[in-house]
C-alpha cells in the first residue's frame, strides 16, 4: 500500500489447505479502473468432510471476507443462511448389510418430510454437495477460518 509492503487483514488459521487463488483482472470502465476481489480458496476439515471454500481478498479496502455469503427468508425478513459448496468425501460403508438415509428435498432438514431410502453395504453412493455457513472472525486477532456449526 502507497509503495509499502502491509499486511492484508489479519493472520487466520484453518484446519485445511490452501488450493490457490483464483485472481480477477483490473477492468477499465471509461477513465476508472475496476479493482474486483480475488478469490482464495481453501480445503477446510468441517469435522466429518472436507468442503471447498472462499475467500475474498479485497485489495481496495485491504482485507479478506468470506466469498460467499447467502441469504433465507426468515420470520422477519432475510437471515444469514447457508451456502452450497462443492465437498470431498469418502464413504466409509457400515458394517450392517443395510441401513437407511434421510434424504430432505431441499438442504434445509425444516423443509418437508425426508424420504427414508435404504443403503446396501455395497451401494454406491455420492455426496455432491454441502450447505454451510463459513466463519471468519472479525475480531482484530488472528482467529480461525472454518465452518459455523
Amino acid at each position: 500500500m502507497n509503495g509499502k509492503l502491509t499486511r492484508l487483514g489479519k493472520p487466520f488459521t484453518t484446519d485445511g489447505e490452501s488450493l490457490g487463488l483464483i485472481p480477477n483482472p483490473p477492468q477499465k470502465r471509461g477513465r476508472a479502473t475496476l479493482f474486483l476481489p480475488d478469490v482464495m480458496q481453501f480445503r477446510v476439515w468441517t469435522g466429518n468432510f472436507r468442503v471447498i471454500v472462499p475467500v475474498r481478498v479485497d485489495w481496495m479496502q485491504g482485507r479478506l471476507m468470506p466469498g460467499q455469503r447467502c441469504f433465507e427468508q426468515g420470520e422477519h425478513g432475510l437471515r444469514e443462511g447457508g451456502c452450497e459448496v462443492p465437498v470431498e468425501a469418502e464413504r466409509v460403508p457400515s458394517d450392517q448389510d443395510l441401513t437407511f438415509v434421510r434424504l430432505f428435498a431441499e438442504s434445509n432438514e425444516g423443509m418437508g418430510v425426508p424420504r427414508h431410502v435404504v443403503v446396501r453395504k455395497d451401494s454406491t453412493v455420492e455426496i455432491l454437495a454441502a450447505r454451510i455457513k463459513l466463519s471468519l472472525d472479525d475480531s482484530p486477532l488472528a482467529g480461525p477460518l472454518g465452518v459455523a456449526r
